[in-house]
């Protein structure tokens, strides 16, 4: 066994941790705590050569095995500065607990984000979208680590953004912190736009049953959503297991009753194959697997 660092964990549950809540552990688990000590997780990693992965909301990633391998991070704690119109925040922070705090201080962008699942960084690394609005079209920069503990900003231009994409998916960076640039406005608009946006998840049924949301990411070049293929090819209430393609939204699979990965996993090929040799559209997972 490794000798480890006094903040590494081993073994840890991630049952509390993934909005599946699948039964997984980690094998090496830090929870974050601050630059220093983080930098100081990644060298060891490094000398030790194992693998790292970084653990925000859990609300887009599928525990496909019992011990997921490496290193896990999981990010907080959260904390919030706001001057004038810029809000910056830590990558640990809550999606909509951020949308509420800019609320309070009247700044209007971020309620297209209030009541969606997972934190500010994973929504940046996703580029999480909604509402006819990206992350990308707020935020202005972006503070990171490297493999290597060195600290650096990467501004907008930089994070190649593109549908449910950024640059974070292809390097090894860890996102620390997000400086949005957002507007003034009444609270009273603000309230009314944040109300929307989760009364709109609700009536879909977002938050029926446990799922990681949308699993597939839509294929634009074929002009039809993932969800609508899904209702097209008769799959929907598709069951496996405890599993089951979502009966209100084509493009979930949920826990309906003590479901396991490979249950999800059977209806996530199950899905692809259908498409695939039904209408010739390849579907480009977006949930992570792990």
């Amino acid at each position: 066994m490794k000798r480890l660092p006094p903040m590494i964990e081993r073994d840890v549950s991630l049952q509390c941790y993934n909005s599946y809540g699948l039964s997984a552990k980690a094998e090496y688990y830090y929870h974050y705590y601050s630059e220093d000590e983080l930098r100081d997780v990644l060298i060891w990693a490094g000398q030790k050569e194992i693998p790292v992965r970084v653990l925000g909301g859990g609300s887009n990633i599928l525990l496909s095995r019992r011990i997921i391998p490496g290193l896990i991070i999981h990010m907080g704690p959260c904390f919030i500065s706001i001057r004038r119109d810029y809000l910056l925040a830590g990558s640990g922070m809550g999606t909509s607990l951020a949308a509420l705090q800019a609320r309070y201080y009247s700044l209007t962008g971020l309620e297209f984000l209030y009541g969606l699942p997972g934190d500010l960084g994973g929504a940046l690394y996703m580029n999480a979208r909604a509402y006819d609005r990206s992350i990308s079209d707020i935020i202005i920069s972006a503070k990171a680590m490297d493999e290597k503990g060195r600290i650096f900003w990467i501004k907008k231009n930089e994070m190649a953004f593109q549908y449910k994409d950024s640059v974070f998916q292809h390097r090894p960076w860890i996102i620390l912190a997000l400086l949005f640039r957002l507007r003034q406005g009444k609270k009273e608009r603000i309230t009314q736009n944040m109300d929307r946006s989760i009364s709109g998840r609700r009536e879909k049924g977002h938050y029926d049953y446990p799922s990681c949301g949308s699993v597939f990411k839509n294929p634009y070049q074929a002009g039809i959503p993932a969800g609508k293929l899904v209702e097209e090819l008769a799959l929907k209430g598709k069951r496996r297991g405890g599993a089951e393609i979502f009966s209100k939204h084509g493009n979930f699979i949920i826990n309906k009753e003590s479901a396991s990965a490979e249950d999800i996993l059977a209806l996530l090929e199950l899905i692809r194959r259908q498409v695939q040799a039904k209408r010739g559209i390849t579907l480009d997972p977006e949930v992570e697997i792990w």
